[in-house]
């Protein structure tokens, strides 16, 4: 079974807790709007606000300073935030799921978002206090698909072996991220966090 064994779960943020694509998608086209430069949301996301404006810039032929990709990922951060104030939700199913964990498991998330979004998100639902440690683009010095996150976050559980650690994620990158640290993963976009929570329940039986 899924969780068997399983002492530790890693979370990713933004489209597997929170339903945030529809946010962060709205926000790269307002910073974009006007300067001519196409891109598929789906393809940047688990990369860090950062990494997505160069991909997108790249992808372009658009050539670009790194004080450019500095002051494109702040507004694009503000209008995130600005957006999140009146858009975000979780997915359904996902709280009751956290809470149903949090009996069994260590909860921790890793991800390629701000801690500063990531933060108010997860104290908007008063679920901050689930998750330690919370490990954010600010923290690292690489974002996914680099593993550095992950191995991060297993760190702090020196106790917990690799095969005790299940991943849940939504994006390729992050998905890659998982296997660069040997870590196994689950992709919350193939099974609802409604079912999820029946297979944990029946676990625990």
């Amino acid at each position: 079974m899924i969780f068997d064994e399983k002492k530790l779960l890693i979370f990713d943020y933004d489209g597997t807790i929170a339903d945030t694509n529809s946010i962060h998608s709205k926000a790269f086209l307002r910073v974009l709007d006007g300067m001519q430069v196409n891109f598929d949301y789906l393809e940047l996301a688990g990369l860090s606000t950062e990494d997505a404006f160069k991909n997108i810039l790249q992808k372009n032929n658009t050539h670009y300073k790194e004080s450019d990709i500095i002051s494109l990922s702040k507004r694009k951060r503000q209008i995130a935030v600005e957006l999140a104030q009146e858009n975000l939700s979780l997915l359904p199913g996902c709280l009751e799921f956290l809470h149903e964990a949090k009996k069994y498991f260590m909860l921790a998330i890793v991800s390629s978002g701000s801690y500063e979004n990531v933060s108010y998100g997860l104290k908007k639902f008063k679920i901050f206090n689930l998750f330690h440690p919370v490990i954010c683009r600010d923290h690292v010095t690489f974002s996914k698909p680099n593993p550095e996150g992950f191995l991060k976050a297993r760190s702090s559980f020196p106790e917990i072996k690799d095969s005790q650690i299940l991943v849940l994620e939504d994006s390729e990158h992050g998905f890659d991220a998982a296997r660069n640290a040997n870590i196994e993963f689950l992709d919350i976009k193939q099974r609802d966090w409604f079912l999820l929570l029946q297979i944990l329940k029946s676990n625990h039986e």
